[in-house]
């Protein structure tokens, strides 16, 4: 049993890397190194993806509830939904430094 070959028959074929990424360098330290155009790449990729689902948790009966008010208003998504509660919630139960608040940190997340 120590000397155990390879099985016939098995093909051994060369990693396939593709020409259009690069591949990070190594610094001496080990650590990978990122060039700027790798960097921008990723900060645009990251903007296309702001509109896409996110998971969030909540009960069962907050997710009925969210179905009912879907069933009642002219939203089609649940997104739309949540948007204009939040919306409402700024508007009625904070008050204007609060409110001031909100915007300016919705804002600067947003960038």
């Amino acid at each position: 049993m120590e000397n155990k070959t390879k099985r016939p028959g098995l093909i051994r074929q060369e990693r396939v890397v593709p020409k259009n990424l690069e591949i990070p360098e190594k610094n001496q330290n080990n650590e990978i190194t990122i060039e700027s155009n790798q960097k921008k790449e990723n900060h645009a990729t990251k903007k296309a993806n702001i509109n896409q689902q996110r998971n969030i948790k909540i009960s069962v009966d907050t997710k009925k509830q969210i179905d009912i008010l879907l069933k009642f208003s002219n939203h089609k998504f649940a997104y739309e939904l949540i948007d204009s509660m939040i919306d409402v919630y700024v508007e009625h139960a904070l008050d204007n430094d609060q409110k001031r608040a909100f915007k300016t940190l919705s804002k600067i997340l947003s960038e």
